[in-house]
C-alpha cells in the first residue's frame, strides 16, 4: 500500500510539474506569437500611414497651387506653402520606416516613391512660381502642357499600389493575430481541464495520504509499545544477569583459589571440576541471555587464539559423568592436521559444541556420541583454514520433514521421546545463529531411528601465530607482588565478592580498602586517596555510575583511575561503561583478568636495567634514520601485530623489517626479520611469540648504538 501510494504521489508530482511547464511553454508561445503579429502589424500600419501622409501633403500642395492659378488670390498659396514645408520631413519618415522593415529592398522601393513624390512636387512648385511671376495665362498654358499631371499620375499610381500592399499586410496580420488568440485560448482551456484532473487526483491522494498517516500513527504507536516492552525486557535481563552472575563470580573465584591452594591431587581435581562445571553453568546461563542479543542484532563475535583440542577435552569433562551414568560412550577426535591455534570466538564455539553434544546425549540411550574436528587449508590464502566439525550420535534420529524446523526457536522434532524430555527448544536455534555469525553453515543428516549427524563448516578461520591463553606459560601464573605496593579501594555491596578480591591479594604488600556502596566509596576516596578503585555498578544508595559522576566533579580526584566491575552481559552497557570508566571487568573475572586490568594503572617494581650489547654500525648516520623508523614501527605497527598474532600479518611485518634492514644495511635486523618469517611459515608458534616480544629490545639496542 505504501509503495503504491508513493508511486501515485510521484506520478502526480510529475504530472503537476509537466502541467506547470506546459502552461509556461504555451503561455510563452502564445505571447511570442501575439507579440510578433502585433509588431509586424504595427510596422505595416505605420508605413501605410506615413505614405498616406506623403500623398496627402502633395495633394494639398497641388490643390493650393491650382486655386491660386484659377483665382489669383494669394490665400490659396497657404496650403501649398504648408505642404512644401512638411514634405521633406514626411518623405524622410516614410523612407526610414521602409528601410528599417524591409532592408535594402525596402530602401530601393522607398527611394522610387520618394523620387516620384519629389517630381510631382516640383511640377506643382513650377506651376505656382509661373503663376506668381508671369501671370495666370502663362500658368494655364503650363498646366495644359500635362507635364505636371503626368508626374502626379505616376506618383499617385505608385503610392496607391504600395498602400494597397500595406493594407493587405495589415489584414493578414490581423488574421494571424486572431488565429494565435484562438490557439492560445484552446491551449489554456486544455491546460485548465488538465489542472482540474490533477486537482481531483490530488484530492484523491490526499484522502489516501490521510489514511496512510493514520496507519503510520497506529504503526508508530505499536512500535513505541514494542520498544517499551523491549526496554522492559532488557532491564529484566540486565537485572537477572547481575543477580545470577554475581554469585557465579564467587563460585568460580573461590574455586580457582582452592585449585591453586590445595596440594592433594584428588582435592585439586575436585576443585578443577568445580571451576569447569561452574564455567559450563555460566555458559548455560549465557545461552538464555544470548538469545535476546542475537534477536536484537547485538551479538558480536570476538576472535581470539583458540585450541580446538582443549575444547574437546572440556566437552568430555563436562559430559563425561552424564554419559557414563547413562551408558553412552563419548569419542572426541581431532585430526592431526588441525592447527593448534585458530582465530575463533572460543566462547561461542564452546557454546555451540555444548548445545550440540548435550542435545545428542539427551536423545541417545545406547551407543555413542562422537565429536569430530578436521579440515583443510585454503588453497588461495595460506593462513586460512576451513574448519569442519561433526557431532554424530546413535540416538532416535530426526524425521526428514522436521530437519529444517528444529533450527527454529521453541520448535522440537515432536517425537514421543522428545515429549518425554524437558527443554525449551532454543539450543539448536542459538547454534544456527551463532554459526552464521561466525560466517559458517550448519546442516543435519539423519533418519528417524538411525541417529543424527550435525555438520558445521567454518571456511574463514585464520591460523593464529599466538598460542591460546590456556597454553601460554604466563597465563596461569599471576603474582600481584610484581606491582608496587598500592592502596586499592574495592567497592561492592556483596561481602562474598569483596572477600574474593581480598583473597586474591593475600600475602602481598597491597592495602585493600572496602566500601559497600557509592556514597561510602566517595568518602573513602576523599580520606584514603587510593591508587586505583574497583567500582561495582549496581549498588544501593548510590550506584557506580553516580559515584563516578560525583568523583569526576572534584578537581583533585577527577583523574583517579576507576575500573568498572559489573555482572551485566549487555553489549551496549559494556560499550557505555568503557567510555566513561578507565577500565572494565565483567563478573565472573579470574585472577589473571584482574591482573591484566590492574597492569594498566599500577606500576610494576622496576627490573634491573640490562646492559645493551655494543653494535658497531658502518654508517651511523644511516642507522640513526633506521632507528627513527624502527621506533615509529614499534609505536604504530608492532602492538597490533603482537596482540592480533594473525599469521599473515606477522609474516608481512617480517617482510617490512627485512626491507628496512636491506635498505639501511643492518645485518642484525635482517637476521631478526628472517627468523621471524621462517618461524611464521613453519608455524613455530611458541618461538614466534617469543621473537615478536623481543622486538622492542632490538629497537633499543639499535637506538643506543647510534647515540653520539
Amino acid at each position: 500500500m505504501s509503495r503504491k501510494f508513493e508511486a501515485n504521489h510521484a506520478a502526480l508530482v510529475l504530472f503537476t510539474g509537466a502541467l506547470v511547464v506546459s502552461t509556461m511553454l504555451v503561455g510563452f508561445w502564445t505571447w511570442s506569437g501575439l507579440n510578433a503579429n502585433l509588431r509586424e502589424r504595427g510596422n505595416a500600419r505605420s508605413r501605410m500611414l506615413a505614405w498616406q501622409e506623403v500623398f496627402s501633403t502633395i495633394v494639398d500642395a497641388e490643390t493650393g497651387a491650382r486655386g491660386f492659378v484659377i483665382t489669383g488670390q494669394d490665400s490659396y498659396l497657404d496650403p501649398y506653402r504648408s505642404a512644401s514645408k512638411r514634405l521633406e520631413q514626411t518623405l524622410a519618415k516614410a523612407v526610414d520606416l521602409e528601410t528599417r522593415v524591409d532592408g535594402a529592398g525596402g530602401e530601393a522601393h522607398a527611394l522610387a516613391l520618394s523620387n516620384a513624390a519629389n517630381a510631382a512636387m516640383e511640377e506643382v512648385t513650377l506651376t505656382a512660381t509661373v503663376a506668381s511671376n508671369d501671370g495666370q495665362e502663362a500658368a494655364t498654358t503650363l498646366i495644359r502642357d500635362n507635364t505636371g499631371k503626368l508626374a502626379m499620375d505616376v506618383f499617385r499610381t505608385m503610392a496607391t499600389a504600395h498602400l494597397h500592399v500595406l493594407d493587405g499586410n495589415v489584414k493578414k496580420f490581423d488574421e494571424a493575430l486572431a488565429d494565435s488568440l484562438r490557439a492560445g485560448g484552446m491551449s489554456m482551456a486544455a491546460l485548465g481541464l488538465a489542472a482540474i484532473v490533477a486537482g481531483a487526483a490530488a484530492w484523491s491522494l490526499m484522502r489516501v495520504s490521510a489514511r496512510q498517516e493514520q496507519r503510520n500513527a497506529r504503526l508508530a504507536a505499536e512500535r513505541e509499545k514494542a520498544e517499551r516492552r523491549s526496554m522492559e525486557k532488557s532491564s529484566f535481563l540486565a537485572t537477572m544477569s547481575h543477580e545470577v552472575r554475581t554469585p557465579m563470580n564467587a563460585i568460580l573465584g573461590f574455586g580457582e583459589l582452592l585449585e591453586g591452594e590445595v596440594g592433594d591431587a584428588k582435592l585439586k581435581s575436585y576443585a578443577r571440576s568445580i571451576v569447569t562445571s561452574g564455567r559450563a553453568l555460566l555458559q548455560i546461563i549465557n545461552d538464555v541471555l544470548d538469545l535476546s542479543k542475537i534477536e536484537a542484532g547485538m551479538m558480536d563475535i570476538a576472535l581470539e587464539p583458540c585450541n580446538v583440542r582443549e575444547l574437546v577435552v572440556q566437552i568430555e569433562q563436562l559430559f563425561g559423568t552424564q554419559m557414563t551414568n547413562k551408558g553412552v560412550t563419548f569419542f572426541g577426535e581431532v585430526a592431526a592436521g588441525v592447527p593448534s591455534s585458530l582465530l575463533l570466538d572460543s566462547m561461542r564455539l564452546r557454546q555451540v559444541l555444548v548445545n550440540l553434544v548435550g542435545n545428542a546425549l539427551k536423545f541417545t540411550d545406547t551407543g555413542s556420541v562422537v565429536l569430530r574436528i578436521f579440515g583443510h587449508r585454503d588453497n588461495s590464502v595460506s593462513s586460512r583454514y576451513c574448519l569442519m566439525i561433526e557431532v554424530a550420535d546413535t540416538g532416535i534420529g530426526i524425521a526428514p520433514e522436521k530437519q529444517e524446523q528444529i533450527f527454529r526457536p521453541f520448535v522440537q522434532s515432536g517425537t514421543q521421546k522428545e515429549r518425554e524430555m524437558k527443554g525449551t527448544g532454543l539450543g539448536l536455534a542459538i547454534v544456527k545463529r551463532l554459526v552464521q555469525l561466525m560466517r559458517g553453515s550448519i546442516e543435519v543428516d539423519s533418519k528417524q531411528g538411525n541417529g543424527a549427524t550435525f555438520r558445521i563448516r567454518l571456511p574463514e578461520a585464520e591460523v593464529s601465530a599466538r598460542l591460546p591463553k590456556a597454553m601460554t606459560e604466563s597465563d596461569p601464573v599471576v603474582d600481584f607482588a610484581v606491582f608496587n605496593p598500592s592502596r586499592i579501594l574495592v567497592v561492592d555491596d556483596n561481602e562474598v565478592n569483596r572477600e574474593l578480591v581480598r583473597s586474591f591479594f593475600a600475602g602481598t604488600d597491597h592495602e585493600l580498602i572496602e566500601a559497600e556502596n557509592g556514597l561510602q566509596a566517595i568518602e573513602a576516596i576523599e580520606i584514603e586517596k587510593p591508587d586505583v578503585v574497583l567500582m561495582d555498578i549496581r549498588m544501593p544508595i548510590l550506584d557506580g555510575r553516580e559515584a563516578l559522576e560525583h568523583l569526576r566533579q572534584k578537581r583533585d580526584l577527577d583523574l583517579m583511575p576507576v575500573i568498572a566491575v559489573t555482572a551485566s552481559s549487555m553489549a551496549k552497557e559494556e560499550e557505555v561503561l568503557r567510555k566513561v570508566f578507565n577500565g572494565y571487568l565483567r563478573k565472573p573475572f579470574s585472577r589473571h583478568q584482574l591482573f591484566q586490568e590492574l597492569e594498566r594503572f599500577v606500576a610494576k617494581v622496576d627490573p634491573p636495567v640490562p646492559t645493551a650489547k655494543e653494535i658497531l654500525p658502518h654508517n651511523a648516520t644511516d642507522w640513526r634514520e633506521l632507528a627513527r623508523q624502527l621506533r615509529e614501527t614499534e609505536a604504530n605497527d608492532w602492538p597490533g601485530v603482537r596482540d592480533g598474532m594473525v599469521l599473515s600479518e606477522v609474516i608481512a611485518f617480517g617482510n617490512r623489517l627485512r626491507s628496512l634492514a636491506t635498505k639501511h644495511g643492518c645485518p642484525k635486523l635482517e637476521c631478526f626479520a628472517k627468523q621471524l618469517i621462517e618461524e611464521g611459515e613453519s608455524f613455530s608458534l611458541g618461538n614466534l611469540e617469543k621473537s615478536l616480544a623481543a622486538f622492542p629490545a632490538l629497537v633499543e639496542e639499535i637506538t643506543v648504538s647510534t647515540a653520539p
